[in-house]
């Protein structure tokens, strides 16, 4: 059994830059959210929940 990835898979996290990373180094570059975000910007946090509000108050 193979426990590696093969990022030039169709169905590899990568896929959406709809080319082969080795390939085009940019792109994987640019989608790379850690390039825009710095020590400056404000801390977030995002929580996400599948239930509605009302579900939660029931």
């Amino acid at each position: 059994m193979n426990d590696r990835m093969d990022h030039d898979a169709a169905d590899s996290p990568e896929c959406f830059i709809k080319s082969p990373v080795k390939d085009h180094p940019e792109k994987a570059q640019k989608s790379n959210p850690i390039n825009y975000v710095s020590r400056s910007n404000p801390l977030m946090l995002l929580i996400s929940c599948p239930r509605s509000a009302n579900e939660l108050r029931s």
